[in-house]
Order: structure tokens, then sequence, then C-alpha cells
């Protein structure tokens, strides 16, 4: 009965530290819309006058956002 105890309790810990990661998760995929959507609204503090259009600069930082939170995940 001690053993079922010992066992339980890790069973608790594994799926608290899921719970938690998943959390997480989500709250990386929030971050990313609101950092896509900021600078969506605000392309035109970025854009340099030699930059191309406004399309295309956007397209360009969306990619760099969309390339960096991978990276993060596999940390």
């Amino acid at each position: 009965s001690v053993d079922a105890m010992k066992r339980v309790e890790e069973i608790k810990q594994k799926r608290q530290a899921r719970f938690i990661m998943n959390r997480l998760k989500k709250s990386k995929e929030l971050q990313k819309a609101e950092d896509i959507k900021e600078v969506k609204q605000n392309i035109h503090l970025l854009r340099a006058p030699h930059a191309g259009t406004p399309k295309q600069l956007e397209d360009k930082m969306v990619q760099k956002l969309q390339e960096d939170v991978p990276m993060e995940e596999d940390s």
C-alpha cells in the first residue's frame, strides 16, 4: 500500500508538470499572435524608405517572428 501511494504521487506530479507545460505553450501561441498583430499595425514605424512595398516588409517581419518561435520551443 505504501508503494501504491508513492506511485499515485508520482503520477500526480507528472500530470501537474504536463498541465503547466500546456498552459505555457498556449501562452507562447497567444504572445506570437499579439506580436504579429502589433507588427501589422505599426509597420509604418519599421519600414525604411528603400525597403520596398509595405506588404513585402510585413511578410518578412511575420516570417521572422514565425522562425524565432520554433527555435525557442526547441530549447
